[in-house]
């Protein structure tokens, strides 16, 4: 892995985002397979919540830092990274084994090569500006799917919200170059998220984090329904699949090959209100959104809390995710 200044155009730009680069190693002369990697809620350090509330007059409240801890994405680095590493690693088709037919597994490490993969981490959390989100987002349709706003629901003051606008479009400009260079060039895409254990609907008029504290007290907690360990994010509310369908496939038959529960739209569909909508829209079948349930990776979970990630749980729960895109390159490539 390589952190990089600028890669093909996109950019690390300070408290804005981080692009690191991993390759397979093939001469120059080879043709790349592009694979774009998006963290749009990758801002999961206190550094990065502490950085940005600093610089927002209206931040004055601390309680809300707790916003930050439950719906952040963490473990969205981790497997990412673990993923990218996976993939251009020269062990992965021995790793893989039998799973892959004999002609994949040339095929896979004649792929592996020429891999070239991009990662952009935001580094803005989403509990003050959410760069997956439509910077202007209906309010009916928002509380209709349940989704918080693009910016802190305090915050109303002019100049901190040209600052966050001026931020979100930096950013933005950045994963639009990410999906270009993979999309537009024969590669492929993925949005990766991890959510919540369980789902909280918002209460009009309730400060969030008061919901939220609720909703985690352990007597209120065990009256919820756990999410899917896995989520593919594949199709609008009223449309077709915009995901590749035979990456999706893929992927769902190695979760359910180690017995991991995965559903396809099920708590989120890919709603128009998410910016990651907009990009596979322009680029269909090109691009994979999905969630990893959080506190499957972590080392022990506490919702109010920065706390590390195990690793035995990290392959655990990525190493399907690893088989089922190796498969697809290798029947697609």
């Amino acid at each position: 892995m390589e952190k990089v200044s600028d890669y093909k155009g996109i950019q690390s730009v300070e408290g804005i985002c981080d692009v690191f680069r991993f390759s397979g190693g093939s001469p120059l002369s080879d043709p790349p397979v592009p694979l774009f990697i998006e963290l749009p809620h990758g801002a999961t350090e206190l550094t990065h919540l502490h950085g940005l509330k600093s610089r927002i007059r209206q931040y004055t409240d601390d309680r809300y830092d707790d916003f930050f801890m439950v719906n952040t994405d963490q473990g969205s680095p981790e497997y990412a990274f673990y993923l990218a590493g996976a993939l251009t690693d020269p062990a992965l088709v021995d790793r893989l084994g039998d799973r892959l037919g004999a002609t994949q597994r040339t095929r896979l490490r004649e792929i592996q090569r020429r891999l070239d993969i991009v990662v952009l981490r935001s580094l803005l959390p989403r509990t003050i500006v959410d760069v997956n989100r439509q910077w202007v987002i209906d309010e009916s349709v928002r509380k209709a799917a349940n989704l918080t706003g693009t910016t802190a629901s305090f915050i109303d003051d002019e100049a901190d919200l040209t600052l966050l606008h001026e931020l979100y479009d930096r950013y933005q400009q950045q994963a639009r170059r990410g999906y270009a260079f993979a999309c537009e060039n024969e590669g492929f895409a993925f949005n990766l998220h991890t959510y919540a254990p369980i789902s909280v609907s918002l209460v009009e008029g309730e400060y969030i984090v008061d919901t939220l504290h609720r909703a985690y007290q352990p007597a209120q907690f065990a009256t919820y329904a756990h999410r899917p360990a896995v989520e593919l994010i594949t199709t609008p509310p009223d449309g077709s699949m915009l995901a590749p369908p035979r990456l999706v496939e893929r992927v769902l038959a190695a979760y359910r090959s180690q017995d991991i529960e995965i559903t396809c739209d099920d708590p989120y569909p890919l709603h128009p209100a998410a910016a990651g909508y907009h990009h596979c829209e322009r680029y269909p079948h090109r691009i994979l959104s999905m969630e990893i349930r959080r506190d499957l990776l972590a080392e022990s979970f506490e919702p109010f809390a920065i706390w590390p990630v195990s690793p035995t749980k990290l392959a655990h729960m990525t190493d399907p995710l690893v088989e089922g895109i190796a498969g697809f390159l290798s029947d697609t490539l």
